[in-house]
């Protein structure tokens, strides 16, 4: 039995708050409903990310430059570009960040990092000496959130109004680990500002490397579909100009479909993964 169609508005939500949940359409709501909705959300971020790579003509991002890298589970790192890599079907880059990994990420994902951080930590300073109210670590909760990737994420929350104040990217293997986490980044806010909370931040991460949560993210796969979806578009492009690409590629085996279906293929490639 097929598949619903993804509907754009439904995959942004949580899958609890769907109002259809059976998304394989085998009569039940199950766990691989579950999974192919958090799939579709995964992929289409990325079939994004690659989009917009493809669509360069230059490399916006150069070897040695210090980077903002967006993870497809949102969290936000910082690294060094080492490596851009413009295949065919795409440019990306290999970032190696301070923990480090080293990740390949699409232009869409990378930001450049400013330049001017001794300026910035003097400007914190000057802030937080500004500040009419002072920030104090008793009147905030350190406590931790579960990832839904696994593990669990520092949070720190405002004790009478519940407010976030933070909530960190990095998932732990114990609770415990990321309340200390929570702990080190609220130290550092109180002491200055935001600058000095990440290096705390970040020290207290180096220190707990072996309780750090690794996720798996099936790359593989991801890596699949978005090359499908733009060796599609690449031989639609040829069709539609009746010239050929490489012989050999994946978009060359695609040349044998009709013009209708490609168009097809490369709609349901965006909306369903």
């Amino acid at each position: 039995m097929a598949m619903d169609p993804v509907n754009k508005k439904a995959v942004k939500k949580d899958f609890k708050n769907r109002n259809d949940k059976d998304i394989d359409n085998d009569g039940d709501v199950d766990s691989s409903d579950e999974y192919l909705h958090k799939r579709r959300k995964a992929v289409s971020k990325a079939i994004k990310n690659v989009k917009e790579s493809f669509e360069l003509a230059e490399s916006d991002f150069s070897v040695g430059q210090k980077v903002e890298y967006e993870a497809p589970d949102g969290g936000e790192y910082y690294g060094t570009v080492i490596k851009l890599d413009k295949p065919e079907e795409g440019a990306y880059y290999h970032v190696k960040l301070e923990n480090g990994k080293v990740v390949k990420a699409s232009p869409g994902q990378l930001e450049a990092e400013d330049d001017d951080d001794e300026d910035d930590d003097k400007e914190d300073m000057k802030e937080s000496v500004d500040l009419e109210e002072k920030v104090y670590s008793s009147d905030y909760n350190v406590g931790h959130e579960k990832s839904q990737f696994g593990g669990y994420r520092p949070h720190v929350t405002h004790k009478k109004t519940g407010k976030t104040m933070y909530l960190g990217q990095t998932s732990y293997k114990k609770p415990e680990h990321a309340k200390g986490h929570a702990a080190a980044y609220l130290k550092g806010y109180e002491q200055v500002g935001d600058k000095t909370a990440n290096r705390h931040a970040n020290e207290y991460e180096k220190a707990n490397k072996q309780h750090v949560y690794k996720e798996e993210v099936e790359l593989d796969e991801k890596a699949e579909s978005q090359a499908q979806a733009i060796a599609a578009r690449i031989a639609l492009k040829h069709k539609r100009k009746d010239t050929k690409p490489e012989a050999g590629t994946a978009s060359a085996d695609m040349m044998k479909m009709s013009e209708k279906d490609l168009e097809d293929y490369t709609k349901v490639k965006k909306d369903n993964d």
